[in-house]
């Protein structure tokens, strides 16, 4: 192998390794914006149950005329 084929392979395993690293650095992004994500589906969950159940107790208190 002549030194500028050396030089050319050694160029191209620096260019795989940067591509490489984007592409981790890409999975980590979405793994980390699918956490983020189910963070906030589960706290939308937690606000829609706790307004469901406001709702349950008012409709109650509303049907016995205020006793829970």
């Amino acid at each position: 192998m002549t030194p500028e084929e050396m030089a050319d392979r050694a160029a191209d395993l620096a260019q795989a390794a940067d591509r490489s690293q984007d592409i981790e650095l890409g999975n980590h992004y979405a793994l980390m914006s699918l956490a983020y994500s189910q963070a906030v589906a589960a706290s939308a969950h937690v606000l829609a149950v706790r307004l469901a159940r406001d709702e349950a107790v008012a409709e109650i208190q509303r049907r016995t005329g205020g006793a829970t």
